[in-house]
């Protein structure tokens, strides 16, 4: 085998030091695969030293050293046939193989592990570490800065000759830029929006809600669809099926309400003009495994959003109770669907002063608007239409602040939204006074 030297400029390291860490390799491994292995090892060994309870400071101090010693490779071979091997040099006739109860080769025997892993040497590190005072771990755990933890580590532990301390700090704050800083979070899938006028002046607001981060951010909108002021920025706990809006108190602004499919939790809280939370108004248990949930106003008198309608796409069972602070009046209607509607949505599209009940199935891209009885029954069929399929979300808000019915706080919510989690997109329809959609008013990109 060729003898290959890894002259990667990211090191920084001359010839005289190239000398000292040489290794047998393939002479077909490049230098960019050489690098991308010692990239690979160095953050396996800095996740390794920060789990052990090391700062990422501290880690990358350990790292710098090791990158000087052996370019983060456990098959190294001190060149011109010096006695070092391995990540951090250890000497052969000593701590490598000789050395009583503190050598790499016995300890990989009692691991049951070869002596030239990257694993087996990283964990004998850490047993000579917290084994043997004399190799400085108080001294690296005091340390704050990369600078003072490379220190104790490269006197007290590697204990080198010409040990290039620049280029050991160096290459350590390099670590601690690469390693050091967690990558941030995945933006949040939206996969629930909310309409709610929260500040009671007639025009709704939008609320997106991320159910695998629990992130719920609130909006302004404007006439044309587009995202107003940015609101309130929360974090209300993840898995929630569904979110929605009603006016409880009949003050005219909305309270917010959360349900939850796997354990059947309903619960209800105030909410200010920006979207943040206040106190519980109810919180109770009805029942698992709705896939929707929406709140309405089907019977002209009393205030907007004072009934809840449960879908559950596996039986088609469609329940519509009387909704007030105090939680869940009885049941007043229970029916059967057809099953497998992904989106059950309620508008007054006639200005009458009471919603109609909609229905979008993403399989085939079918809509149906429904008359709806006071209790929540279907009445008439309005319409029915295709739109897309693929839709995640198919809800009803206010963009122009129209009129709201007879005077009451009823919904006339006549625009129409469909959102595609998937593709972070949602657009804004008006509709007809029969729920048709009669304009395409806005389309807006919804990746965080």
């Amino acid at each position: 085998m060729a003898l290959i030297r890894y002259r990667l400029a990211w090191l920084m390291i001359g010839a005289a030091t190239l000398a000292a860490c040489t290794t047998e390799l393939d002479p077909d491994v490049s230098e960019a695969s050489a690098e991308s292995i010692i990239r690979a090892n160095e953050k396996i060994a800095f996740d390794f030293f920060v789990a052990k309870g090391l700062t990422p400071a501290q880690s990358a101090g350990i790292i710098g050293n090791l990158d000087v010693e052996s370019f983060m490779d456990p098959t190294i071979n001190q060149g011109g046939g010096g006695p070092g091997r391995g990540i951090a040099q250890w000497s052969t006739g000593g701590r490598w193989d000789h050395d009583a109860g503190d050598n790499v080769v016995a300890y990989a025997a009692q691991q049951g592990a070869s002596a030239s892993s990257l694993n087996l040497q990283l964990k004998f590190v850490w047993f000579e570490l917290t084994t043997f005072s004399r190799f400085g771990l108080a001294a690296l755990r005091a340390a704050t800065t990369v600078a003072q933890a490379e220190i104790p580590f490269e006197a007290k532990f590697e204990g080198c000759g010409a040990c290039n301390r620049a280029l050991r700090r160096s290459l350590g704050e390099d670590a601690l830029a690469r390693y050091g800083t967690p990558p941030p979070p995945p933006p949040p899938t939206w996969t629930s929006i909310v309409s709610a006028d929260l500040d009671g002046d007639g025009n709704d607001e939008i609320g997106l809600y991320g159910a695998s981060t629990g992130a719920l951010n609130w909006y302004g909108m404007t006439a044309t669809g587009t995202l107003g002021q940015s609101l309130a920025k929360l974090t209300i706990g993840t898995h929630w099926t569904s979110i929605v809006s009603a006016d409880l108190d009949g003050d005219g602004t909305d309270e917010i309400g959360f349900y939850r499919a796997s354990d059947g939790a309903l619960v209800f809280y105030d909410i200010d003009a920006t979207g943040h939370l206040g106190p519980s108004v109810f919180n109770i248990t009805i029942g698992d495994g709705w896939n929707q949930v929406v709140t309405g106003h089907f019977n002209t008198a009393g205030t907007r959003g004072d009934q809840i309608a449960f879908y559950r796409g596996a039986d088609g069972a469609f329940a519509v109770y009387g909704l007030t602070t105090a939680g869940l009046t009885p049941a007043q209607s229970i029916i059967t669907l057809g099953t497998g509607w992904s989106s059950v949505f309620v508008g007054d599209f006639d200005g009458d002063g009471d919603d109609e009940l909609g229905f979008y199935r993403a399989s085939t891209g079918n809509v149906a608007i429904y008359e709806a009885g006071a209790t929540g029954t279907l009445g008439t069929l309005l319409s029915g239409y295709t739109v897309g399929t693929g839709w995640t979300n198919v809800f009803t808000t206010d963009l122009n602040g129209g009129p709201r019915g007879d005077g009451v706080a009823a919904h006339h919510q006549d625009e129409i939204a469909f959102y595609n989690a998937t593709a972070g997109s949602l657009v804004f329809y008006a509709a007809s006074v029969l729920g048709q959609l009669v304009d395409n008013i806005n389309a807006v990109d919804l990746v965080p």
